[in-house]
């Protein structure tokens, strides 16, 4: 009997340890994306030789992103502009509120292949 209540309660265990696997899964595929985004941005503000309005709102509504400028955002050629990319994330189990995302990144204007 008590092998039992034993065994019931250790799955409770591996059920809560599953669905925090899958969080912690779920929260690096965010990331990931969240970075291969990132490299789109960058390549479009080199290639349009700075931060286009127009272009990073079509391109935050495609991806579903918030886009923000942390320095240098009206570049000249060979300029580093610094940027910001966020998106948010409902967790399973980690936290009761939503979590947001953030990557920093930086390009040059006028250098892209």
């Amino acid at each position: 009997m008590g092998s039992n209540i034993g065994t019931i309660l250790s799955m409770v265990f591996v059920a809560l340890f599953f669905v925090l696997g899958v969080d912690i899964m779920s929260i690096q595929f965010a990331y990931t994306r969240l970075d291969q985004v990132a490299t789109t941005f960058s390549y479009v503000i080199a290639k349009e030789g700075g931060v286009k309005q127009s272009t990073i709102d079509s391109y935050c509504e495609k991806y579903d992103v918030v886009f923000t400028c942390k320095s240098n955002c009206t570049p000249k050629k060979g300029d580093i502009v610094d940027y910001q990319l966020s998106c948010d994330y409902s967790p399973l189990i980690i936290a009761k509120q939503d979590m947001l995302l953030t990557i920093e990144r930086s390009t040059v204007i006028g250098f892209y292949n």
